[in-house]
């Protein structure tokens, strides 16, 4: 690529975080991540964005729960929306529960990674286009 191919790049990936930041337009990027990556565009906002992760707010799923441990399940569901009516098949069997009723509650929050084809489909790739890269800050997002 061209300099000021990866600029148009970076441009319209800075358009697509600032006015089109549905989760569902991720696809545009999720596919070319570990390119971008590999061709240096800052991509820190895009990892501050919700389009690769986004916080699951559903009345199903509590925002309050006594467990107060940080979890990290990995779930593959086909579309994002698959998650919503599965919160006790995919998180709520494997949150403790003691039973008690004067329990302290914590918030909690649910977290979603939307990256289905970068992760699944060359993941190798992905770490290492990260490792190569000389984007230290990338690692400070909860995304990664």
């Amino acid at each position: 690529m061209r300099n000021n191919q990866i600029k148009s790049i970076a441009m319209l990936l800075d358009l697509l975080i600032k006015f089109q930041s549905n989760p569902y337009f991720n696809s545009i990027v999720d596919k070319h991540l570990c390119t971008l990556i590999e061709k240096g565009i800052d991509l820190k906002d895009y990892f501050d964005s919700t389009l690769p992760i986004f916080q699951i707010k559903n009345e199903e799923y509590p925002s309050l729960h006594e467990d107060d441990t940080t979890k990290i399940y990995a779930v593959n569901v086909e579309k994002q929306k698959e998650i919503f009516g599965r919160y006790d098949d995919l998180i709520g069997n494997s949150l403790y529960v003691s039973g008690e009723e004067d329990v302290t509650m914590v918030p909690i929050e649910y977290h979603m990674i939307n990256l289905p084809v970068t992760l699944t489909s060359d993941p190798k790739r992905f770490i290492n286009s990260l490792t190569e890269s000389d984007k230290v800050d990338l690692y400070e997002n909860l995304t990664i």
